[in-house]
């Protein structure tokens, strides 16, 4: 074989291998990409509702502790409102934390 056959052939594996890891390359990042966009997109969602049930909670016990304490019954009137307010917008995130994966969840900031 002569010098010439010799280095085309290196050059062309080598071609080859850096094609192929191109191609692997591109293919790891698209399955990367689609990894982020459910971590993004669905997982996301979940975790704000779970943070406002777990706000909703913190806030039904600090009312709860202010009835106790409280001697005033402006402030016990207005707690029972509070509380249901509090449950009701505790409820409606664990009923959306209960949707299926890949359910649109609508945040409102």
């Amino acid at each position: 074989m002569k010098i010439r056959s010799k280095v085309l052939l290196a050059f062309s594996l080598v071609f080859l291998t850096i094609l192929f890891l191109f191609s692997n390359s591109i293919s790891t990042i698209k399955k990367m990409n689609t990894s982020v966009d459910e971590i993004v997109n669905v997982q996301y969602g979940k975790v704000e509702l779970a943070t406002t049930l777990r706000n909703e909670v913190s806030s039904i016990s600090r009312i709860i502790r202010n009835y106790v304490i409280s001697d005033s019954d402006e402030v016990r009137n207005t707690s029972s409102a509070q509380i249901t307010q509090s449950r009701a917008n505790g409820e409606k995130a664990l009923m959306d934390l209960d949707l299926p994966a890949g359910v649109d969840i609508e945040i409102k900031l």
